[in-house]
């Protein structure tokens, strides 16, 4: 078995959430690992009992939105606290210096140029590009189409939206509502006003890797939210997710402070250099 300080700072958060929502290890690894085949299974399952499965789809919806939900201040860092039905599940803390944004958790650092937009495998010590990233999800796109079909009845219209999905956009004072009918955000707030773009270029590739390394559903959703909060001119203070494409799904709330750069400076990364 995979020991935990073998773990990447991301799959430690999703152990962590998983212990705290009382999701045991070996489901935890075959929700992560195997796809579109058993997500769509376990979302299906944990439609037929909200109640005794609501763990499960706690987990799920927190892997399909962390992404999103990381935010940085330069010379500063953010916290971000990851909470579902009001019940903080992860903490984060991220942080930009120049061009290349370091994200902590659990101790340990991920790396992502900015600049080159690519992110740092720490499994192979290579950089992955913005072009290999695209690369992948309009391949995963191509088989999980040719998959939705046999997918349950339940989620499919869920599924099948993710693949190509779109928003009804309004705007307030007040907030950005971002209405799907799958998927619908209520973006509030502003947590910075500084290097706003540096902060979209670190989200989106920060899409991209989770999809990749946890081999998800390929990130077009959360692209789209990304595209339509970079507009605002700020990084937001309060996201709000929910998901009624799945029914008894949690509600999602990430929460984002600026905090003192000094209290919460990841760990030194590791030696190798951004191309």
């Amino acid at each position: 078995m995979r020991r935990w300080h073998d773990r990447s700072p991301n799959q430690r958060v999703e152990r962590a959430a998983a212990d705290r929502l009382g999701f045991g290890t070996i489901g935890f690894m075959h929700i992560i690992r195997y796809g579109l085949g058993t997500l769509s299974a376990a979302v299906a399952h944990s439609s037929r009992s909200p109640n005794q499965n609501k763990p499960l789809r706690t987990l799920l919806l927190a892997l399909l939105l962390l992404s999103v939900g990381a935010a940085h201040s330069p010379a500063s860092s953010l916290a971000i606290d990851f909470k579902a039905d009001g019940e903080t599940v992860a903490k984060i803390r991220l942080r930009i210096d120049g061009d290349e944004a370091i994200a902590s958790v659990g101790g340990e650092t991920e790396r992502f140029n900015l600049a080159a937009m690519s992110w740092l495998d720490s499994s192979t010590g290579q950089w992955v590009s913005i072009e290999q990233c695209k690369a992948w999800a309009d391949q995963s796109k191509a088989r999980t189409s040719k998959s939705t079909d046999s997918a349950p009845a339940g989620i499919r219209p869920f599924l099948t939206w993710s693949l190509s999905p779109s928003f009804s956009v309004e705007r307030s004072s007040e907030a950005l509502r971002l209405t799907s009918g799958q998927v619908d955000y209520v973006i509030e707030g502003a947590a910075s006003t500084t290097d706003v773009d540096g902060y979209f270029r670190y989200a989106v590739i920060n899409a991209y890797k989770k999809a990749m390394t946890e081999r998800k559903l390929p990130p077009f959703a959360e692209l789209k939210a990304i595209e339509e909060m970079k507009s605002l001119g700020h990084i937001p203070r309060i996201i709000s997710v929910t998901i009624p494409g799945v029914p008894g799904s949690p509600a999602i709330v990430l929460e984002i402070r600026a905090t003192s750069e000094s209290s919460n400076k990841p760990a030194p990364p590791p030696p190798a250099r951004a191309p």
